[in-house]
């Protein structure tokens, strides 16, 4: 069945569930205000998407965009539908509607010290399973290290920088 794409309104009631999921599947340290993402998504370069199967809420993505550069800053998958496909029909839907852009995110490192090694390993796995390679550039942001991963292309630390200049 195909993914239903729509855009997370600024109505606090519809979004409780999308700020659930958000708040459940992040860590704090790693989130930004929901509140700010609603309000950012106005913006033409922002989009702030939730996803559904029949009527259910199967996930979420926050994105913008530069030139032909898609950063796709958050991407969750309701509980009860992961490990069935959905994340990667998010990313085939994102591919579609972006078809221009390189789509570059970040996602931590593997650190075989890390309490969440495997999950680490698994998010990895899943990502280079639907295209995308690491391409050796790092950042870090509130502290934490991640490491860039990019589909479609290759980029750049100063293609980095300038996309951070236009957020």
């Amino acid at each position: 069945m195909p993914l239903k794409v729509r855009p997370v309104s600024s109505k606090r009631r519809e979004n409780r569930p999308i700020r659930r999921l958000y708040r459940t599947s992040f860590p704090k340290k790693e989130r930004v205000s929901f509140g700010s993402m609603v309000r950012r998504a106005r913006k033409p370069h922002v989009d702030f998407l939730s996803f559904y199967q029949d009527n259910d809420l199967a996930g979420m993505a926050y994105l913008f965009t530069w030139e032909d550069v898609l950063y796709l800053f958050y991407l969750a998958v309701s509980p009860q539908l992961q490990n069935q496909g959905i994340g990667g029909k998010i990313l085939d839907l994102l591919k579609d509607r972006y078809p221009e852009h390189r789509i570059v995110l970040s996602i931590e490192p593997l650190e075989e010290n890390a309490a969440n090694f495997s999950q680490r390993q698994r998010r990895l796995d899943f990502y280079r399973s639907h295209g995308f390679a690491d391409i050796g550039l790092s950042s870090t942001h509130r502290g934490m290290r991640y490491t860039t991963l990019v589909y479609g292309g290759t980029f750049t630390q100063e293609e980095w920088n300038q996309l951070w200049k236009h957020y």
